[in-house]
């Protein structure tokens, strides 16, 4: 659908609409797509918001999912204490 001034004549948008599109457009690109099947089984929490800064994305993600796209740091000291992350690893 157009929702250029020019066409809103043409298809009788109600004012407002095309504001609405475009949220609901860009709330689309934040879902992850279901097919072709291996982007389904995947999860990327930074589906739709790879434009902007990852610093960026890990502030928004982190205000709508609570805890952050980390562990705590203690998680990641027990498993190099552990020798379950090697230095080749970092």
């Amino acid at each position: 659908m157009n929702t250029t001034a020019s066409s809103q004549s043409k298809t009788a948008m109600p004012p407002g609409s095309a504001t609405l599109l475009d949220a609901a457009k860009a709330a689309c690109k934040r879902i992850a797509p279901l097919w072709p099947l291996q982007n389904f089984v995947a999860v990327n929490p930074f589906v739709g918001i790879s434009e902007i800064p990852f610093l960026d994305a890990c502030d928004l993600v982190g205000r709508v999912a609570p805890g952050g796209m980390q562990m705590p740091l203690e998680f990641y000291a027990q498993k190099l204490a552990a020798g379950e992350i090697l230095d080749t690893d970092l």
